[in-house]
């Protein structure tokens, strides 16, 4: 919420300075650009972190908010130890108590990534790489660059 503000105050003050519209979506257009950009370097840290894994067997043991965390996590027990998702939860309905499922293990992390969590990874990778394409798509159009 706070960005917002940011952003509408600075707004202001290019609007009071005297900086045209078209340079003003432009820097929109730029700082949109950058924020996908950035999500699509952290699904695809994700994505290669997620290949570098090990399939385990696990059960689902429950989903608690971490002490250091704003969101709730999964939570899932991997031989006997137990293992957050590396991604928040999904609401609570999705989950089954001591159901055993398959799930990716980075071991280096001591994270895990469910099905929710792959999920999240695969589309969030392809609709971010397809937004920044088209960005800068739409960049090459206007400017011809």
């Amino acid at each position: 919420m706070e960005f917002f503000a940011v952003l509408a105050v600075v707004i202001i003050i290019c609007v009071i300075l005297g900086v045209s519209t078209s340079t003003i979506i432009v820097g929109l257009l730029i700082l949109a650009g950058l924020i996908i950009a950035s999500c699509m370097f952290m699904f695809l840290f994700a994505v290669s972190r997620l290949l570098r894994s090990e399939k385990k067997e696990a059960v689902f043991d429950k989903v608690d908010k971490p002490e250091n965390s704003r969101f709730r996590s999964a939570y899932y027990i991997v031989d006997g130890r137990e293992y957050k998702c590396i991604f928040p939860s999904e609401p609570k309905g999705m989950y089954k108590k001591e159901k055993k499922c398959h799930v990716y293990l980075h071991s280096k992390t001591g994270t895990l990534f469910d099905r929710y969590a792959m999920i999240t990874c695969v589309l969030g990778t392809f609709i971010s790489v397809g937004l920044v394409a088209g960005i800068l798509c739409f960049i090459y159009i206007l400017f011809g660059i």
